[in-house]
């Protein structure tokens, strides 16, 4: 459901884009990964969690477009390929240490631990 909330919304992420322009989609994207984050550590059902899901998937694809271009935007020349490029590793190593802590909790609160893993993307 996120991967293809992200899938979907990263189709639409261009005209976004061009129609609020970059900060302001950043900006969005974030409030949206936030509010998704904040349904999923509330989830009461799994309907509910589905739609948390699809919520943060819909942030995702707009963040996954935006980003890269309007640090490339805001960027010096001499630096804007080694600031995307850096953006890119820091996005794989958040993931990286999210799975790392992912497995901390699902150790440590066998019952509980999936609201923490979901609700702290906030």
């Amino acid at each position: 459901s996120t991967v293809v909330a992200a899938f979907a919304s990263s189709l639409v992420g261009g005209q976004i884009n061009r129609a609020f322009g970059r900060r302001t989609s950043a900006l969005f994207a974030a409030t949206v990964f936030t509010l998704g984050s904040v349904i999923l550590a509330s989830a009461w059902s799994y309907a509910t969690l589905v739609a948390g899901r699809v919520v943060i998937g819909i942030g995702i694809g707009v963040a996954s477009l935006t980003t890269p271009v309007y640090i490339a935007e805001i960027a010096p020349q001499e630096k804007r390929g080694q600031l995307v490029t850096v953006n890119a590793l820091l996005v794989c190593t958040g993931q990286f240490g999210a799975g790392m802590v992912d497995g901390i909790f699902s150790e440590v609160l066998p019952e509980s631990g999936w609201r923490f893993m979901l609700g702290f993307a906030a």
